[in-house]
C-alpha cells in the first residue's frame, strides 16, 4: 500500500509540476508573441515562432494511461483493456480530441482541441484539422496520432488540392490584427510553413481549387462567390451581390446566396456551394455565374426525399465520397446526409445534440459538425464536432465508415490480425508499421512537433485578444450584424 501512495504522489507531483510549467511558458510567450511574425519580410510565417521563448508542458497527458489513477484519466477516452481507446468498426467513433479542451499533441483521446472547426486529407492518409480556438493546425494520422503543424490565427476554411498543396483561411488577416478581414495561406505539409496567397479577403468560410489551379471563394459575411486566380494575384466577382443576403436563382449579380458556407468543385464547369442559411446547395456554373439549385426546398429541417423535395437545417461541410456520392454535414440538423441517386437521406446522427460514438450510425449523436471529408482510402468520413464557441466540452474529430465497411469480427475487440477498424492497422502500429509508441517518421510517441519530448510541446498556447477575453464561436444561427463573436463572427452563423 505504502509503495502505491509513492507511485500515487509522484505522479500528481509530475502534474502540478508540469501545470507550474505551463502558466510559465504561457507568460513568457504572451511578449514573444506581440512580435508576430517571424520577421523575414517574405510573406512566410515560421511554423512555431515562439518556440524559442518557453514550451509547453503536458501534465498527466503526456504519461501512459496505466500509470495514472483511474480519478486522473481523462473521463470519455479508454476501454476497459487500459491504455486501448474504443473502436465501433464502422459506426461513428472517436478518431481523437475528448471533452477537454486544450492544444496536447498525443494518441486518440489524449490529444486536446479547442473547438475543431474544418478538415481535409492529405494524399498520403494524414488528416489536416483547423483547431480554430487554439489558433492551430493540427494533423492526425489515421491510427489517431496528433501533432501540431501550424500557427495561424483563427483558421477556419481548409482546402487540400488535388496536387497536395494545403490552402487554409484565418479569419484574421496577415498582420495578424483582430479583425475579419481574412487571409488565404499556402501551407507546407511538412514544415508547417504558412505563405500569404491573398489578403484582406473578407471572411471566406469555404473555397475549393479548380483544375487549372484558380480558388473558387465563399464570402460569408457579404454573401458572394468569387474566382481568384494566384498568378495574376486578381479577385473576380461571381455570383451574388455584395452585403445582399436573399435567396434568387439566376446569373452574376442577380442571383442571391445566404451566408455560403463549403464549396465542392464538380468538374471543370461548375461547382456546388453549401447555402447554409437558405437551407439549400446550389449550383454555380464557372466562370458564367448561372445559379441553380441543386437541392433542398428552402424549409427548415432534415427531411429525406428527392432533391428539391428534401430539407437541410444549416448545411455546411461538402466532401464527395468514392461512388461519386455526396455527403453534407448539417449544423443546425446534427446529422449528415449522403445524396446520391437523386435522393437525400440521413445517414449518422440523432438529431438530438450531444455526443455518443455507436455501432449504429443513426443513434450517434453530434453537437456541432461543421468540416467533412473524405480519407484518401476513401473507406471513411471524418467530421470536425467542435462547439461553435459556446463553451460546451465538444472538442473532437469523428469517423464514419463507408460501406462496404468491413467491422471487427467482434465489434470492437481485435480478430486475428490485430486489427480494431483503424484502416485495417494493427492496435499497435502507428503511421506506415511503425509501432504504436512512435510517432510520425520513427519518433517516439513521447514526442511532440519537431522532435520535442512529450513532455513538451513545440509552442504555448498562442490566443489572441478575443480569444483572451472569452470571446468564441457564435453558439446559434442569429443576428447577420453582429460584430462581437469570432468564428461565425459577426454574422452569428
Amino acid at each position: 500500500m505504502r509503495s502505491r501512495f509513492v507511485v500515487l504522489f509522484g505522479v500528481l507531483a509530475l502534474w502540478a509540476a508540469g501545470c507550474a510549467a505551463e502558466v510559465v511558458s504561457d507568460a513568457g510567450l504572451d511578449a514573444a508573441r506581440d512580435q508576430g511574425r517571424d520577421g523575414l519580410g517574405d510573406g512566410s510565417v515560421d511554423v512555431h515562432p515562439w518556440s524559442e521563448s518557453g514550451i509547453d508542458t503536458l501534465p498527466h497527458d503526456s504519461l501512459p494511461p496505466d500509470a495514472l489513477p483511474p480519478d486522473v484519466l481523462p473521463p470519455d477516452t479508454l476501454s476497459p483493456d487500459v491504455g486501448v481507446p474504443k473502436h465501433l468498426g464502422c459506426g461513428v467513433e472517436t478518431l481523437a480530441g475528448s471533452a477537454t479542451p486544450g492544444t496536447y499533441d498525443g494518441y486518440r483521446q489524449l490529444a486536446r482541441f479547442n473547438n475543431p472547426v474544418n478538415i481535409g486529407a492529405l494524399p498520403g492518409g494524414d488528416l489536416l484539422v483547423s483547431d480554430f480556438d487554439n489558433n492551430r493546425v493540427r494533423r492526425i494520422t489515421p491510427d489517431g496520432l496528433v501533432t501540431t503543424l501550424a500557427l495561424l490565427q483563427r483558421p477556419f476554411g481548409l482546402n487540400v488540392a488535388p496536387d497536395g498543396t494545403v490552402y487554409v483561411q484565418t479569419d484574421h488577416p496577415a498582420s495578424g490584427a483582430a479583425t475579419n478581414e481574412g487571409a488565404i495561406w499556402k501551407v507546407d505539409p511538412l514544415t508547417g510553413v504558412a505563405t500569404v496567397v491573398l489578403d484582406k479577403c473578407g471572411r471566406v468560410r469555404g473555397f475549393a481549387v479548380m483544375p487549372d489551379g484558380r480558388l473558387v471563394l465563399a464570402d460569408l459575411d457579404q454573401s458572394t462567390i468569387s474566382l481568384f486566380d494566384p498568378v495574376t494575384k486578381t479577385t473576380s466577382p461571381i455570383a451574388g451581390l455584395s452585403g445582399t443576403p436573399g435567396f434568387a436563382d439566376g446569373t452574376g449579380g442577380q442571383a442571391r446566396f445566404s451566408f455560403p458556407y463549403d464549396i465542392l468543385v464538380e468538374n471543370q464547369g461548375s461547382v456546388l456551394v453549401a447555402d447554409m442559411a437558405n437551407g439549400r446547395l446550389r449550383r454555380v456554373t464557372i466562370p458564367g455565374g448561372v445559379v441553380t439549385t441543386f437541392a433542398g426546398s428552402g424549409a427548415l429541417g432534415s427531411t429525406d426525399g428527392p432533391l428539391l423535395q428534401a430539407s437541410f437545417n444549416q448545411p455546411k461541410g461538402l466532401a464527395f465520397g468514392p461512388r461519386g456520392e455526396i455527403y453534407v454535414s448539417e449544423s443546425g440538423g446534427r446529422v449528415v446526409r449522403r445524396i446520391e441517386n437523386g435522393e437525400v437521406k440521413t445517414i449518422a446522427g440523432t438529431g438530438v445534440p450531444g455526443y455518443k460514438d455507436d455501432n449504429d450510425p443513426l443513434k450517434a449523436q453530434f453537437y456541432a459538425i461543421e468540416g467533412i471529408t473524405v480519407g484518401a482510402n476513401q473507406k471513411y468520413l471524418y467530421l470536425a464536432d467542435g462547439n461553435q464557441g459556446d463553451g460546451t466540452g465538444h472538442h473532437r474529430v469523428r469517423r464514419i465508415g463507408i460501406p462496404p465497411c468491413t467491422p471487427p469480427t467482434d465489434g470492437g475487440v481485435p480478430d486475428a490480425s490485430g486489427d480494431r477498424g483503424v484502416d485495417g492497422a494493427p492496435l499497435d502500429s502507428g503511421v506506415d508499421g511503425a509501432p504504436l509508441d512512435s510517432g510520425v517518421d520513427g519518433a517516439p510517441l513521447d514526442s511532440g512537433v519537431d522532435g520535442a519530448p512529450g513532455d513538451a510541446q513545440a509552442d504555448a498556447p498562442f490566443v489572441d485578444a478575443a480569444t483572451d477575453a472569452g470571446v468564441g464561436e457564435d453558439s446559434a444561427f442569429s443576428d447577420a450584424s453582429s460584430d462581437a463573436k469570432s468564428e461565425n463572427g459577426g454574422s452569428g452563423t
